[in-house]
């Protein structure tokens, strides 16, 4: 159920300690490079993204980094996105089984969860995902990473304060 919003990998290759993945050729961009002409096309995204995350979840694994340069876009469409990166994406049975060591978990300040980034993995559960599809919306919202105080508990957000506020 994940075929058309994962890359397709053609083959891998190693140099200098590095891995090289190489795909089959899509037109797009990451989300990263990507500017929308409405709110609602930002809303679509991240809605999307959301299904994808949702299905891995289906699948029992934790993508665990959800980022911009992580989510490729295709040209003309908002309604499918396409993952890569899968050096984070662990089984949610390795917390419960307590295997999780045997895994290196990455992640991106601003765009992972605290539980991630201060390491307590009895924590870390699709919740944690979650959260970085939040901070996805407010990436695109605001044009920076949330900090943790933005995710303060009395936080508050000018609308005026978006990208979108002058195209509405």
């Amino acid at each position: 159920g994940l075929t058309n919003y994962t890359s397709n990998t053609v083959d891998i290759y190693e140099l200098n300690n590095t891995l090289y993945v190489v795909t089959t050729y899509q037109e797009g961009e990451t989300l990263s490079y990507q500017q929308f002409a409405s709110l609602k096309d930002c809303v679509s995204i991240v809605k999307s993204t959301a299904k994808v995350i949702a299905r891995i979840h289906e699948e029992g694994y934790l993508y665990l980094d959800l980022k911009p340069e992580n989510i490729f876009t295709l040209t003309g469409t908002t309604e499918i996105v396409q993952l890569f990166d899968f050096d984070s994406l662990i089984p949610l049975s390795a917390f419960q089984n307590d295997t999780i060591n045997q895994y290196k978990i990455a992640y991106t300040r601003g765009f992972s969860a605290l539980e991630l980034q201060m390491g307590n993995l009895k924590r870390i559960s699709k919740k944690t995902d979650v959260y970085s599809i939040g901070a996805i919306l407010f990436y695109l919202l605001f044009g920076r990473a949330p900090t943790a105080m933005d995710a303060a508990m009395d936080a508050q957000y000018a609308y005026q304060n978006t990208k979108y506020a002058s195209k509405t």
